[in-house]
């Protein structure tokens, strides 16, 4: 009988498959493009950023657990670990990134009734690579923490919640509830604050 790891592992084989192939019709299109020196329309520029982000996250994120799926557990060793796990949440939070900033590019291309919109439109097709570069080098710095709550085996803290992945295993320190309040508050005010200074100057 068959059992549910070896099932999980092909169902996450067969999703590596296809997004590989996926990811991949768009980044040598774009690799082609820059060793000719041709071109490239905004969006194209914006989807093989966002191809070359979910390339690294399947990298980092499905195939060691594909690989623990199939019962090698434990094969990354500290350093593994860390790396595994920073580059994958750096991929994770610049593919979130760039789909936002994709989805702003497409609301400002339907939107050109307006003068202003087409007049944003046109300033900020010329920034799009450098957007997608700033975008990856924001998530390569704010991600900076993650490989020291990350290690290559079982560890155990006493002021720590321990998450046992199969292949690495994540600490992150317990956070009490006035704090969470604390940072939901804060972000809330910070969110409002962007939006209105946005609309309203």
């Amino acid at each position: 009988m068959v059992s549910v790891d070896v099932v999980m592992g092909i169902a996450i084989l067969t999703q590596i498959g296809i997004g590989m192939a996926g990811n991949s019709s768009f980044l040598f299109p774009y690799i082609y493009s820059l060793t000719r020196k041709h071109g490239l329309r905004p969006i194209a520029h914006i989807m093989s950023h966002l191809a070359l982000a979910n390339t690294l996250w399947i990298l980092c994120g499905e195939i060691p657990q594909t690989m623990a799926a199939f019962g090698l557990q434990y094969f990354l060793d500290d350093v593994g670990c860390k790396l595994v796990f920073y580059f994958h949440r750096v991929a994770w939070g610049n593919s979130l990134s760039t789909t936002c900033l994709l989805g702003g590019l497409q609301a400002l291309s339907i939107n050109l009734t307006n003068v202003r919109w087409s007049e944003l439109k046109s300033k900020s097709i010329k920034h799009i690579n450098s957007t997608c570069i700033l975008s990856w080098v924001f998530h390569l710095l704010v991600n900076i923490i993650v490989p020291l709550r990350v290690t290559g085996q079982k560890n155990s803290r006493n002021n720590t919640v321990n998450s046992n992945l199969k292949y690495c295993t994540t600490q992150s320190p317990q956070i009490s509830p006035e704090s969470r309040a604390t940072k939901s508050i804060l972000l809330f005010v910070s969110t409002f604050v962007l939006f209105y200074s946005l609309f309203h100057f």
